[in-house]
């Protein structure tokens, strides 16, 4: 996988955190081999056409509750305690925005994909398959919050 296929997923994941007031930085990309460790929630959108695979965030709850608030106040609505639909909803919106972003950004190098709606898994078990032999994990830290992270992972095959 090139940096042209993963680059967009960044560019998208940075724009969405800085519209949210973020404070956040980018540690160093790492390719790994599956299985992959994933913290308590993420988020899981399929990409198929000329590209093939699926991006994933992957964050605990307290981060998402956090990302789901963010989100959810520019719309005036009061921050939750709790994670329940509404936050879901707000991160597969999140998520939705992340890989819309990255497809109009991929179709500038000529390539024809589409995504699949935002699916929430909760635990650390992924189902499905992994497309390729290294998935390339982009570590993000919240700057305000100390424990506060997220993990995005690409895993891609043109």
């Amino acid at each position: 996988m090139n940096a042209d296929l993963i680059n967009p997923f960044i560019t998208a994941l940075f724009q969405l955190l800085e519209n949210l007031n973020a404070d956040v930085e980018r540690g160093s990309i790492q390719g790994l081999k599956p299985p992959l460790a994933l913290h308590g929630i993420t988020m899981d959108i399929r990409v198929k056409g000329d590209i093939q695979g699926r991006f994933l965030i992957s964050t605990d709850h307290n981060t998402a509750l956090f990302l789901a608030n963010k989100f959810s106040s520019q719309f005036g609505m009061p921050p939750s305690n709790q994670f329940g639909p509404m936050e879901k909803s707000a991160l597969q919106e999140i998520t939705n925005i992340i890989g819309g972003k990255a497809v109009t950004l991929l179709a500038k190098f000529r390539h024809s994909i589409d995504i699949t709606p935002p699916t929430i898994i909760e635990g650390s078990d992924l189902e499905g398959n992994i497309v390729s032999n290294i998935v390339f994990k982009i570590p993000v830290n919240i700057k305000a919050h100390d424990k506060m992270a997220m993990d995005m992972y690409v895993d891609l095959v043109s």
